[in-house]
């Protein structure tokens, strides 16, 4: 859309003095419309073609892509349980999901079950989601992964930003019983 089309557009809607900016390229004005009047919300879609194991003719990854409308699927078979890896690392992947694995101080890490999370959270979401007192007594991490600058670097900023993979030990303030 071009700047014409924008501004007549919101003016139609009511917008008389407003700046537009799209995050998006390639916005249509129907979606314009819908953000405007916010009727609609848009979502990711994400499209898994099951049953793999029964198509006669194989198709290239190009047909399917021009049939569905984008690249976002992955093709299993359930019953012979083909794919089903691929198809969690990509709704890991369409989600922006990441693994974090917490090291108990002096201990081991436990790489069997990480804590979920979203890419770009920080310390204040891990510690939120372990429990709310974490925040409220919380010193500081050691960290080793990506997002520190060393192996065991020592953090006490609860914005630091957490990456994928990232091992993290948590200490937090020790509470005096008088």
């Amino acid at each position: 859309m071009d700047k014409n089309e924008v501004k007549a557009l919101s003016n139609e809607l009511g917008l008389l003095n407003a700046g537009v900016y799209f995050s998006e390229p390639n916005t249509t004005p129907d979606q314009l419309i819908d953000f405007i009047m916010g009727n609609r919300v848009y979502t990711k879609e994400f499209v898994v073609i099951n049953k793999v194991d029964l198509m006669k003719i194989p198709l290239s990854p190009e047909e399917i892509t021009e049939s569905i409308g984008h690249n976002h699927w992955v093709m299993i078979s359930a019953k012979n349980q083909e794919n089903i890896n691929a198809l969690r690392h990509r709704i890991f992947q369409e989600l922006n999901l990441i693994r974090v694995y917490l090291k108990p101080p002096k201990k081991e890490a436990d790489m069997d079950e990480p804590i979920i999370l979203h890419k770009g959270d920080n310390m204040k979401t891990l510690c939120r989601k372990i429990h709310k007192r974490f925040v409220k007594d919380f010193r500081f991490s050691l960290i080793w992964g990506n997002s520190a600058r060393h192996p065991g670097q020592k953090i006490a900023n609860l914005n630091h930003i957490i990456e994928d993979g990232d091992i993290i030990s948590i200490y937090t303030k020790m509470a005096l019983n008088n």
